[in-house]
């Protein structure tokens, strides 16, 4: 069976950082996941860049903590107990000084990347900065400006988002219904909701089962495959490996209205994305060939580009 990570939640703290700086930082892609150096009381630490959690979390193998009255769970339902402590941390221009951090298990992060997980990179964090994905280039641009368009070109395509609790979360429209995604460049696989698998039906190619681990070290048996012609926004994009699962106790942990998935590399990686997290704006670049959806009678058709 495949071995599939998701990584997801939860609360947090907030950033100083410097006004007017662009950092441009390149990324290890480690089994999909975005490894970046980021330093922990003053030394270099290999942490994962992850717009499914909300704080700064760190791997209980390396920090310890007094315990905290909270719980983690995960997209599997597994559940993690918490410590808490205060660290300095800095990524570039991103600096936060004594600052709250959770810690909690991390092993299955470390034995999927079969490297030493430092920890997690949470919105929080982030939440001041336009912040764009470049799976292609390796590359994360981080900016305090509010338009990094002279940066790299006029916008494709833009679309606002929402929050569930913390967590961004976009909105599509397939056969005239409203789906909602989170965001999330810490699953390293699509996820979709079990109370959506009969609406996909059409677009969804089942497969065999697999593990799907989240935080702690529990796994959970779930249906495997791959979705096609899942449009999002302007876009029709190539098939994603998918896993259907029960998504209501991740929905009971992230306040705000219920996600039915989440997008995660699988979606990530096939075109530049910016978030602008203060203007709740995301504004999609797409690779050659990728194809525009156009909706006609409930139905679409497509146009290469």
């Amino acid at each position: 069976m495949k071995w599939v990570l998701i990584a997801g939640l939860v609360l947090g703290q907030i950033i100083d950082l410097n006004a007017n700086v662009v950092d441009s930082i390149f990324f290890q892609l480690r089994r999909k996941l975005l490894i970046v150096h980021a330093q922990i009381n003053g030394v270099e630490q290999n942490l994962v860049l992850d717009t499914g959690i909300g704080d700064l979390i760190l791997n209980k193998k390396y920090y310890k903590g007094k315990k905290a009255n909270i719980v983690l769970t995960g997209i599997n339902t597994s559940k993690s107990d918490i410590y808490y402590c205060y660290v300095d941390f800095a990524l570039r221009s991103v600096t936060l000084l004594n600052s709250f951090a959770l810690i909690t298990d991390l092993n299955s992060l470390e034995r999927k990347t079969q490297m030493q997980i430092h920890g997690l990179i949470g919105v929080k964090v982030l939440k001041k900065y336009n912040v764009i994905l470049d799976y292609m280039d390796s590359l994360i641009l981080l900016s305090c400006e509010k338009d990094l368009n002279i940066l790299i070109g006029n916008k494709e395509d833009r679309f606002y988002f929402k929050y569930q609790g913390i967590l961004p979360n976009i909105v599509t429209v397939i056969n005239g219904k409203y789906y909602k995604w989170n965001l999330d460049s810490g699953a390293t696989i699509n996820v979709i909701g079990d109370h959506c698998h009969f609406r996909f039906k059409d677009m969804l190619v089942d497969g065999t089962y697999t593990n799907l681990h989240s935080f702690g070290s529990k796994a959970t048996l779930s249906r495997h495959g791959y979705i096609r012609n899942l449009p999002i926004s302007l876009w029709l994009l190539e098939p994603m490996e998918t896993v259907v699962t029960n998504m209501e106790k991740y929905n009971e942990a992230n306040a705000g209205k219920r996600t039915d998935g989440i997008l995660g590399y699988e979606f990530l990686k096939q075109m530049v994305v910016e978030i602008n997290f203060r203007d709740k704006e995301i504004y999609l670049y797409p690779k050659d060939g990728l194809q525009m959806s156009f909706y006609l009678r409930n139905a679409y058709i497509s146009c290469s580009l």
